[in-house]
């Protein structure tokens, strides 16, 4: 299997929300987004994505997000309500908008990007009940932490590149043909400010080098 393209933006963030190998979902009899209707109280709880530290907090009308012990950078919109087991937020970045569904499954929880033109999902991720929020209270200062996004421009001919920095690894997914412009997209570490090096393998290629992450910064790096 070969790393997927995908339609530029439509990644969360960092690698963050976004890891399935569903294909797309066609959801051509679901009503328009903006028909807002009461949410029941299945959602009102904390969700955990499938195998990854990567948590949502859904018991207030804005969702909130936390990786690795760290909150998710951008603005979220108020959850829209379709209907009581389908909802509607949109994430603001840098200037762009990226709509997001999420909708009841059994005990889970589905979120995927919305493509609205399409009446379509891409990319869906599964999040469990959790009874836990990382980024809630207590705990140490984010401001020391920035962010490094790796990607590819290129089809490498796997199923995925993992990356290793410190002693954590984890896996990029997809490539990007237009590259990416902020730290919402690619395969996201957030880690203390300072110097850092990195290893990446695709089945017989490789990469290293060396990267120094500033406070609150944002560094893109993209493996050629």
């Amino acid at each position: 299997m070969k790393l997927k393209k995908l339609p530029y933006l439509l990644l969360f963030i960092m690698s963050i929300f976004l890891f399935s190998c569903e294909s797309e979902e066609d959801d051509s009899g679901i009503i328009d987004s903006n028909d807002n209707n009461t949410s029941t109280s299945w959602a009102d709880n904390y969700w955990k994505k499938s195998g990854e530290e990567v948590y949502i907090d859904l018991t207030s009308e804005t969702p909130k997000f936390c990786s690795n012990g760290n909150p998710v950078p951008g603005t979220y919109s108020s959850l829209r309500w379709e209907n009581t087991d389908i909802a509607f937020f949109t994430l603001f970045n840098a200037g762009d908008e990226v709509e997001f569904r999420i909708q009841k499954n059994g005990n889970s929880l589905i979120l995927a990007p919305w493509d609205a033109a399409a009446q379509q999902t891409h990319n869906p991720s599964t999040y469990s009940l959790s009874n836990e929020f990382p980024c809630d209270g207590g705990g140490g200062s984010t401001t020391d932490n920035g962010e490094i996004a790796f990607y590819t421009r290129k089809d490498n001919g796997c199923s995925s590149i993992s990356i290793t920095v410190g002693s954590i690894t984890q896996y990029l997914q997809y490539y990007y043909p237009d590259g990416i412009s902020d730290c919402t997209q690619g395969e996201v570490f957030s880690l203390p400010a300072g110097n850092h090096s990195f290893t990446a393998q695709c089945n017989s290629t490789t990469w290293s080098g060396n990267f120094q992450i500033t406070s609150g910064g944002c560094l893109m790096f993209d493996l050629q």
